[in-house]
This record gives structure tokens, sequence and C-alpha cells, in this order.
């Protein structure tokens, strides 16, 4: 259970949309971006198939294709 403060300090995230370029991605599905895009409404990203937890050791590709 989050203690009091913890719970305030979400609600004023909530509040502040971040108007920067953010990329989330992940292999958690479209949970990593959705939670993102509550404080980075013009997010992107998505999911990272066939990765485990290294991203860029296990689909190296998938990165310099993300970064370039």
């Amino acid at each position: 259970m989050p203690r009091p403060a913890s719970r305030v300090g979400q609600r004023r995230c909530r509040r502040i949309s971040l108007d920067i370029p953010v990329v989330a991605w992940s292999r958690l599905g479209g949970l990593n971006l959705d939670s993102v895009k509550e404080v980075a409404p013009h997010a992107t990203g998505g999911i990272i198939e066939r990765s485990r937890h290294w991203a860029t050791e296990e689909r190296p590709d998938f990165a310099v294709d993300v970064i370039r």
C-alpha cells in the first residue's frame, strides 16, 4: 500500500505534462508506454519483441533502428 506522501506526489505528477520528446520501449507490452503517457502524452514507443531484460544486448538490431 503506497504511503500518503507518495499518493500526493503521484497526483502532482499527473498534473504536469512533459512537452519534451519521450521514448518508452519495453518488453512489458503497452503497460510501460501507457504509464509514461500519463505524464508525457506525446510519448512514442512500444513492445520490444523477443527481448527479456537486456534489450540492447539481446536485440542490438532493434536498438540501432530506434536510435537512428
